[in-house]
């Protein structure tokens, strides 16, 4: 049976006043942190939350399909699968020749932009992990880069030496793809780029950013993997099952859609059936709770972070914390 309008409202009114005393002790963390946060602080927060924004997450998910689309465009001129031209050689002509280094130049770009707003959430991380931040802030296991514990993501719960060294990694993905672009403004044409000195300065370079970034990927998936093994249903989904349940969503609703519009009387058949379960409708009430709660609190209650956007939002559905995702410009 459906709940009385009174105890609905009665549920939804707890609710709220439940959330807003949540929300008060998390604005207390902030309000008592010692030493108080600081004007330099403030300052990579605010760069911070803009790299946070949902612009620039669906930006850095266009700049990702680009680098897929891009990517293989350039590996099928290198292994010299075209049909452009073949004189003297299908690897050696014009034009491929100058889509060539039209794609790797492209390519360049994409990973350079990554590299440009990744940094500053990586180096913020290693100062805070390496306990070189200033103020200091408690890098304890669980803590965000406040020092405030209890941090939704998983990356805050990888050991201290494992994470300093895939942040490590991950500034030399930076460093090298930044003189990676440099070599190829110096060397920026099809000759230049593949004759000395440049093919050397631009494969060296190239070759180091793209190990390092994946290096610092599969390290941080490894040790993810291991902890979510040791602390089952504690953390949100990572990326890969993010992606895998939007496929999946998407498929069952496209599912529901097919089959609405083939019986459409499936749904009175249902309604003379009538709920055998009471559980369902239990299931449906707090769903009900949930939904109007939401509509009238108009507000998403967060785990304290400054450094994050204020509409907390995850482009990519991976959750309230992101800080792993953000190591990836995504």
């Amino acid at each position: 049976m459906d709940l009385p309008q009174e105890e609905e409202e009665g549920q939804i009114q707890n609710k709220e006043e439940q959330q807003k005393d949540e929300e008060q002790q998390k604005d207390r963390l902030l309000e008592t942190l010692v030493p108080p946060i600081t004007r330099s602080e403030h300052i990579r927060d605010a760069l911070l939350r803009f790299l946070d924004s949902s612009v620039v997450q669906y930006i850095g998910i266009a700049v990702l399909l680009m680098v897929i689309i891009d990517g293989a465009f350039y590996f099928f001129l290198l292994i010299g699968a075209q049909a452009m031209c073949n004189d003297p050689s299908r690897v050696d002509c014009q034009p491929r020749n100058f889509w060539y280094n039209a794609g790797i130049q492209v390519l360049n770009g994409l990973f350079t932009y990554m590299s440009l707003v990744s940094m500053p959430w990586r180096a913020a991380q290693f100062l805070h992990v390496a306990g070189w931040a200033c103020p200091y802030r408690s890098n304890d296991i669980g803590c965000n880069i406040y020092g405030i514990p209890n941090d939704p993501d998983i990356w805050c719960y990888i050991p201290l030496k494992q994470r300093l060294g895939i942040l490590i990694v991950l500034i030399l993905n930076c460093v090298t793809q930044y003189l990676n672009q440099a070599a190829r403004i110096v060397y920026p044409d099809y000759v230049s780029s593949n004759s000395q000195p440049g093919s050397t300065w631009t494969l060296v370079f190239f070759l180091s950013s793209m190990l390092c970034g994946a290096i610092g990927a599969g390290w941080m998936l490894y040790e993810m993997g291991k902890i979510r093994k040791e602390h089952p249903g504690k953390f949100g989904p990572g990326p890969i099952d993010s992606l895998k349940q939007v496929i999946a969503d998407y498929r069952a609703k496209k599912a529901n859609a097919v089959d609405d519009k083939e019986d459409p009387a499936g749904d009175d058949k249902e309604l003379e059936r009538g709920g055998d379960d009471d559980d369902k409708n239990d299931d449906s009430n707090n769903c009900r709770v949930r939904e109007s709660l939401s509509r009238r609190s108009g507000s998403v209650h967060h785990h304290p972070d400054p450094t994050r956007a204020k509409s907390r939002r995850a482009v990519i559905g991976a959750g309230e914390g992101r800080a792993s995702l953000r190591l990836f410009a995504l």
